[in-house]
C-alpha cells in the first residue's frame, strides 16, 4: 500500500510539474485517460458538453424606402399602344372540336390572357377556331391563322396585331357596337354546327332586361330563322338595334320559351341619350352651408 501510494504521489508531482519525455507529455495522457473512461463508462452524454444549436438568421427589415415601384406587367397596355404590336399564341386547349377551347396569347410570352372560342379580342377579332398548333380569327368576313410562338411558323396579317394609332376622324358606331351596350351575344356549337347564342346584359341591363331576356339564356332563332354562321347571326341581331321586334326561341334552365324581342326598347334608349348629350341638364347651384 505504501508504494502505490508513492507511486501516485510521484505521478500527480510530475503531472503537477508538466512532465514530457521526449514526444511524450504527462499532462496530455492523463486528459486522454480521462476522455477514454468518461465514454467507456459514461455513455449518455453530458448536457452541458451538447453542441449549442445554431441561432436562426437575422431578419432583415425591408423599410420599403429602397425598392423601385412595381412595374406593371409586360403586355397590358397593348390596346392604348401607339405602334401595332404582333399577337403571341402561347397555347391552346381544345374542346369536343374547333369551334371549342380555349387560347392563351397575348403581346407578349410572359403575359398572356385566356380567351375562350367565339371571344372578342381587343382588335375586334372574334376567336373562330383552335387548333393543336394554331388558331383561327375573324373579323369583317376575313380570316387568319395565328401559329403557336414555338412552332416556328410565321403568322401575317391585320387581324394579328393590336393597338396602333386611331383614325383621326371620329368612327361612327356601328350596329354590332350598339348592339352590344344591350346585348352580348356568344356562340354555343353542338359539333360543328352553331346551336344557339348565349346572351348576356351589356352595360345598359335595364333595356335586356325590359326584353324579358335572363342573363345564360340561349338563342335558337330570330324570327323563325336558325343561325347558320356568325355573320349571318350577328345580321339578325343587328336587325334589333333598327327598332324592329323579333320573336325568339329561348332556352332556359332545360325549357323553351319563345320571347318577342322589341327592338324600339333599344332605339328609344338611343334617341334618350342623344337628347341628353344636345341639352345637358344645369347642374343645381350649392346652397350655403347651414
Amino acid at each position: 500500500m505504501a508504494f502505490a501510494g508513492a507511486a501516485v504521489l510521484i505521478v500527480v508531482a510530475l503531472w503537477a510539474a508538466d512532465f514530457r519525455i521526449g514526444q511524450f507529455d504527462l499532462a496530455r495522457a492523463w486528459q486522454k485517460t480521462r476522455e477514454w473512461w468518461h465514454q467507456e463508462w459514461f455513455t449518455d452524454k453530458d448536457e452541458r458538453q451538447a453542441v449549442a444549436p445554431q441561432l436562426p438568421t437575422p431578419v432583415t427589415v425591408d423599410s420599403g424606402q429602397s425598392k423601385d415601384p412595381p412595374k406593371p406587367l409586360p403586355g397590358t397596355d397593348s390596346s392604348i399602344s401607339a405602334t401595332p404590336q404582333a399577337l403571341v399564341l402561347v397555347s391552346t386547349t381544345r374542346g369536343r372540336n374547333a369551334r371549342e377551347g380555349t387560347a392563351r396569347l397575348g403581346t407578349h410570352p410572359e403575359n398572356p390572357q385566356t380567351y375562350a372560342a367565339g371571344a372578342l379580342l381587343a382588335n375586334g377579332a372574334r376567336l373562330l377556331e383552335i387548333y393543336d398548333d394554331h388558331i383561327v380569327l375573324e373579323r369583317d368576313g376575313k380570316q387568319a391563322k395565328l401559329y403557336l410562338a414555338s412552332s416556328g411558323k410565321k403568322s401575317q396579317g391585320a387581324l394579328l396585331m393590336v393597338g396602333g394609332e386611331q383614325p383621326a376622324k371620329p368612327v361612327v358606331a356601328t350596329h354590332t357596337e350598339i348592339l352590344t351596350d344591350y346585348i352580348r351575344p356568344s356562340p354555343v356549337y353542338d359539333g360543328q354546327l352553331i346551336r344557339g347564342y348565349q346572351v348576356y346584359a351589356g352595360q345598359k341591363s335595364g333595356v335586356f332586361s325590359q326584353m324579358g331576356l335572363q342573363n345564360g339564356d340561349v338563342i335558337t332563332s330570330l324570327d323563325g330563322q336558325p343561325f347558320v354562321d356568325p355573320k349571318q347571326a350577328m345580321q339578325l341581331f343587328n336587325l334589333l338595334t333598327t327598332g324592329i321586334a323579333m320573336s325568339a326561341n329561348v332556352e332556359r334552365k332545360d325549357k323553351v320559351e319563345r320571347l318577342s324581342l322589341d327592338g324600339a326598347l333599344i332605339t328609344a334608349d338611343q334617341e334618350r341619350a342623344k337628347q341628353m348629350a344636345a341639352n345637358p341638364q344645369p347642374s343645381l347651384p350649392m346652397g350655403p352651408s347651414p
